[in-house]
């Protein structure tokens, strides 16, 4: 999925018809002053921002005539509602800045991340730690990056070794922040871990994610993959042939002293199907949510129970009561409802078929 998106329009000042037109942002917020990037005005649309200027004058021949997009990756969340709304993809954002603005419109930065699912058995998940080994044995290849580096750390108790408190997770970086495109490798299950106040194994069985590789793209690297995929380029293969291209994995040398391709790395982003990887937001399941309250909130509602069934009251009722579906829920009950009766009646039709 895209994490992180900037661009600048040059020959454009008008904020509120950009908000309006390909945001559907239908608001006109008062701007704040700043000084980031040398613009004047910021106006903060949630995660989405959009910087500008006082006036188109200048007296140094500065180009002010000119605003920029920067969307976080909350702010890629949220561009996503809007497009899954108007049946629109990313691409197709990307193709209406073009067709209106051309040569005038410039991408800066666009960060990809690609999350690695965790399997059933998560021995056959790709282990970062490898990747430090792997460094010091000289078994990472990369003909475009030139450094590689590392954090992480956490305590002793290695019988536990999923549990949040004892582990921080690892982060691996390859290449230069000062570079137009630069890796970096992590441990995601721990971040949201600590992120959701819960232990790593039951991060896993929540989110179902293991680890997250992101590559950020910047200046020319930045319009030269915005350019794929403007040609036609799926994001998924241009950001996996890049990883297989940048980074080459190995695994000791075979019987006859060439070098093996780690296997694990092979299927992730070698010339097998990326099976394990989303290059995109995980389409909602109502399982997901069962899952999170049986690990959440269920001991919490099994008390207020007993509580009720105690005391003869009705807070579980209250509770139920004060709950309101919103929107988007109320159209995923909706289109739920709609498949399973389609599926009801194929199935009446068939049993039809068996009296007829």
């Amino acid at each position: 999925m895209i994490d992180y998106f900037r661009f600048t329009l040059h020959n454009e000042t008008d904020v509120y018809f950009v908000a309006k037109e390909f945001f559907g942002l239908d608001v006109m917020l008062r701007p704040e002053t700043t000084s980031f990037m040398k613009y004047e005005l910021l106006y903060r649309y949630g995660d989405i921002w959009f910087f500008g200027f006082n006036s188109c004058f200048s007296e140094n021949g500065e180009d002010k005539n000119r605003i920029t997009v920067q969307l976080s990756g909350q702010g890629c969340r949220q561009l996503e509602m809007y497009l899954e709304n108007s049946n629109l993809t990313w691409t197709d954002f990307i193709k209406r800045f073009q067709k209106c603005y051309g040569g005038d419109f410039s991408v800066t930065r666009i960060d990809i991340a690609v999350d690695e699912m965790a399997m059933e058995d998560t021995k056959e998940n790709f282990d970062l730690s490898t990747l430090v080994t792997r460094y010091y044995q000289q078994e990472i290849v990369s003909p475009y990056l030139k450094s590689f580096s590392f954090v992480g750390g956490g305590g002793f108790d290695f019988e536990n070794p999923f549990e949040s408190e004892n582990r921080q997770g690892l982060s691996i970086y390859l290449g230069s922040r000062q570079s137009e495109m630069y890796f970096n490798f992590y441990e995601k299950r721990y971040e949201i871990a600590k992120k959701e106040g819960i232990s790593v194994s039951a991060s896993v069985r929540l989110f179902r994610i293991w680890n997250r590789y992101e590559v950020r793209f910047s200046q020319g690297k930045a319009r030269a993959f915005v350019s794929e995929v403007l040609a036609g380029s799926e994001i998924a293969e241009l950001t996996r042939s890049i990883f297989q291209g940048a980074i080459q994995i190995y695994d000791g040398t075979d019987e006859h002293g060439f070098r093996k391709y780690d296997n694990k790395w092979q299927q992730l982003f070698g010339n097998h199907e990326a099976v394990r990887l989303t290059v995109r937001p995980e389409p909602y399941s109502v399982e997901r949510t069962i899952r999170w309250l049986v690990e959440r909130v269920s001991n919490s509602l099994l008390f207020v129970s007993e509580i009720d069934r105690i005391f003869m009251q009705e807070n579980m009722k209250k509770i139920m009561d004060s709950g309101e579906l919103t929107p988007r829920q109320r159209k995923r009950i909706r289109v739920s409802s709609k498949s399973v009766r389609e599926d009801r009646m194929i199935e009446y039709k068939d049993i039809e078929k068996l009296y007829i």
